[in-house]
C-alpha cells in the first residue's frame, strides 16, 4: 500500500528541486552568454542540431517498447491484442510522457531560437537537463511518483520556464 503523504512530500520535494535546478542552470547560461546577436539562422540551424538528442530519447523510448512486445508472444501483435504485463505498461508510459516532454521541449527551442539574440548556452542547459530528467525518470518510474518527480521536472520546468519567458518578449516587443 502506498503512503499517500510520503508520496506526495516526495513528488513535491522532486518538483521543487528540479525548479531550482531550472533557475540556477539558465542563470549560470544567461551570464555565459554573449552580447553578441546571431542570425536567426545560425540560432535555429543549433536549435535543431541540438532537438537530435531530443528526438533520439523518444526513438530510445519507442524502442523499448518494441523491444518489450517482441519478446512476448501475447504483445507481438500489438497493445490492442494483449493484455499487457506492468514492464510493458510502464514502457508504454514512459514512451507516452516521453513523446509530450519531446514536443515541449522542441517547441521551447525554436522559441529560444527565435527570441533570444545569443540562445546557445540556454539551449544546452535545455538539453542536458532534458536528457538528465529523461535518465532520472525512466530508472525512477517503477519506483513511483515520489522516485520520478525529478526527473519529471528537469523536462517539464525547463521548457516551460524557456516558453513562458520567450512568450513575454514577444509580448513586450508588440506593446513596445
Amino acid at each position: 500500500m502506498v503512503d499517500i503523504r510520503s508520496e506526495r512530500r516526495g513528488v513535491l520535494v522532486g518538483m521543487v528541486t528540479a525548479a531550482v535546478i531550472t533557475a540556477v542552470a539558465f542563470g549560470l547560461s544567461v551570464t555565459v552568454s554573449s552580447d553578441e546577436t546571431l542570425a536567426v539562422v545560425d540560432r535555429l540551424t543549433m536549435a535543431l542540431h541540438l532537438s537530435i538528442i531530443l528526438f533520439l530519447w523518444l526513438a530510445a523510448a519507442i524502442g523499448n517498447v518494441a523491444r518489450l512486445r517482441f519478446f512476448r508472444p501475447e504483445s507481438i501483435n500489438g497493445a490492442a491484442f494483449s493484455d499487457d504485463d506492468m514492464d510493458l505498461r510502464a514502457a508504454q508510459a514512459i514512451l507516452q510522457n516521453t513523446l509530450e516532454q519531446t514536443l515541449l521541449a522542441f517547441g521551447a527551442q525554436v522559441a529560444m531560437s527565435t527570441v533570444f539574440p545569443d540562445p546557445r548556452a540556454g539551449l544546452v542547459a535545455l538539453v542536458v537537463l532534458f536528457s538528465t530528467g529523461r535518465v532520472l525518470f525512466w530508472a525512477g518510474y517503477a519506483d513511483g511518483a515520489a522516485r520520478r518527480a525529478l526527473g519529471f521536472g528537469l523536462t517539464f520546468y525547463p521548457s516551460l520556464a524557456v516558453l513562458l519567458v520567450s512568450g513575454l518578449v514577444v509580448v513586450s516587443r508588440l506593446v513596445y
